[in-house]
């Protein structure tokens, strides 16, 4: 055993490497990690390119990136990254509106932080 680890903490090392070389979870870890990334990417462009090619106010083009941000980390979530062929325990329906919950909080936050810190940055 390598100086410096207990027996506990070697299980728990040995059960994380496990973890991380099972196929399906570093897989799916890629995925989450590419969904992420391409979302962030998508929200970044579409509220860039609204606000300062097309001369949209900040603020409609913050809306119109976040809704475009959220339906595709909404299917991507669900058609590449967490996909299962047993299907799901929620219906699409019904995960929706979970999901639009939370992406109205936090839209309501983003809003409300750009519209307070927008002037100071003058």
């Amino acid at each position: 055993m390598p100086a410096g680890l207990t027996g506990d903490s070697q299980v728990r090392k040995t059960v994380l490497r496990q973890m991380l070389m099972h196929t399906t979870l570093g897989k799916r870890g890629i995925r989450f990690a590419l969904a992420g990334a391409a979302v962030a990417l998508l929200y970044l462009l579409v509220t860039t390119g609204l606000h300062d090619a097309l001369s949209v106010p900040f603020q409609v083009a913050l809306l119109c990136g976040f809704a475009t941000a959220v339906a595709a980390h909404s299917t991507l979530q669900r058609t590449f990254v967490w996909t299962h062929p047993a299907g799901y325990a929620l219906s699409a329906h019904h995960q929706a509106g979970r999901y639009l919950a939370v992406a109205a909080l936090r839209y309501s936050a983003t809003a409300a932080a750009t519209a307070l810190l927008q002037g100071r940055s003058a």
